[in-house]
């Protein structure tokens, strides 16, 4: 397989598109229903685009570190771009009116930070069985504690907007303007999950680099891992509903496991077909 992955550069480039076509959807008055979110539980195209990114940033990570050594200063590059990335995003949070008042503390490239640190040290200092287990045992934690945790006189188990254990949670370590004034989508305790979506990205960047294996071997692996990601992702959807908003468990196994089966059709078509006409220069 050739060293540069021209088909994780094509899923990188085809996700970044989607996001620019759902963040700047034209009339905002008159938006195609696919380009718009799931209200509340559920999951529309629209809603993949973030999971595959943290999806391709695992992928990226378990290409990219496995071919450095480690030391003192791969490990302040990490800090240093995780920093950089988190910083960009209070800065985009505060132009161009700089009102720190209202500062949103958390986003979209803050979570995006957040996910990349913490995923490239479990990446450097834990072995493959031992993410797994990370990135499992997190889903199970957060599920756990969002559906049997009783929270500021609330009973467990209520999944609604504003009120919810990760709303309840956020509300006394998030600082700042919450994005719908009384809880925030990309708050850090669904970041917990968010952390898992990227694990996701790391297994699969394992099978891509297992040598032992071909590359119809790993295609195969890939679609068989996320067709289980999937399929497990909608039977939990029936008791943690599929939710992009409090980034639900099941909904890591569903965005997951899809971006799982793209990968290993990318791959196909790019790696194994040979289809590159289009994609001399990456994406």
């Amino acid at each position: 397989m050739n060293s540069r992955l021209i088909s994780l550069d094509f899923f990188r480039g085809l996700t970044i598109a989607a996001m620019i076509v759902v963040n700047d959807p034209g009339s905002w008055s008159h938006v195609y229903s696919p380009l718009r979110h799931a209200d509340w539980h559920g999951a529309t195209p629209t809603d993949l685009v973030f999971p595959f990114f943290l999806f391709v940033v695992g992928v990226s990570i378990s290409l990219s570190l496995s071919k450095r050594k480690i030391s003192g200063n791969l490990y302040f590059k990490i800090i240093k771009r995780s920093i950089i990335i988190f910083l960009l995003g209070i800065f985009l949070a505060l132009f161009p009116n700089f009102d720190f008042e209202n500062l949103r503390v958390v986003g979209v490239l803050q979570r995006i930070a957040i996910v990349y640190l913490v995923c490239a040290l479990l990446y450097l200092n834990t072995s493959f069985s031992n993410q797994l287990k990370i990135g499992i045992g997190m889903l199970v934690v957060y599920w756990i504690t969002m559906m049997f945790v009783p929270y500021g006189g609330n009973i467990a188990g209520t999944l609604e907007p504003g009120n919810n254990f990760a709303a309840w949670v956020d509300s006394f370590i998030v600082p700042g303007r919450m994005y719908q004034g009384t809880w925030d989508p990309e708050g850090f305790y669904s970041t917990i999950p968010a952390i898992s979506s990227g694990i996701s990205g790391m297994i699969s960047g394992k099978i891509i680099l297992n040598t032992n294996n071909s590359i119809k071997d790993k295609i195969i692996k890939l679609f068989y891992w996320g067709t289980l990601m999937l399929i497990t992702g909608h039977f939990w959807d029936y008791i943690f509903p599929i939710n992009k908003h409090i980034w639900t468990s099941s909904y890591v196994l569903f965005s997951s496991g899809i971006g799982m089966m793209i990968l290993a059709m990318s791959i196909w078509i790019i790696d194994e077909k040979k289809h590159t006409s289009n994609t001399k220069f990456g994406l």
